[in-house]
């Protein structure tokens, strides 16, 4: 599924981008990263067979949040590379509920309409 691969390969970016950032910053990020993503892999795949997403993702998203916006920039090249930890963070978060949504069992809007005016 696109929202999983795109998910994937922006947390993957992300990871790289930290060695970039500030020090401190950089591996508070990594951190809250890695927590993030292994929980998606031991608890959110299991609960969205459930058609359920996870709080503890949830909670390690907001805290990789935090982190992120924690960064002080210091210069033009640390703020650019802020500005693409932000966008990247975007990028997490939009394909995580992308991929939630998918998984909830549900018929989305769209298809109905499709079955309604196709029936």
């Amino acid at each position: 599924e696109a929202a999983v691969r795109n998910e994937a390969k922006a947390a993957v970016d992300l990871h790289r981008l930290t060695f970039a950032l500030p020090v401190e910053g950089g591996a508070e990020i990594r951190q809250r990263l890695l927590s993030y993503t292994d929980h998606v892999r031991k608890f959110e795949w299991p609960s969205m067979a459930l058609g359920q997403s996870s709080d503890d993702v949830a909670r390690d998203l907001d805290q990789l949040s935090q982190a992120i916006f924690n960064v002080q920039p210091q210069g033009e090249r640390e703020l650019a590379l802020y500005q693409d930890a932000i966008r990247l963070l975007t990028v997490i978060t939009d394909n995580r509920n992308e991929r939630l949504d998918s998984s909830d069992g549900s018929v989305p809007p769209v298809l109905w309409f499709v079955l309604i005016i196709g029936g």
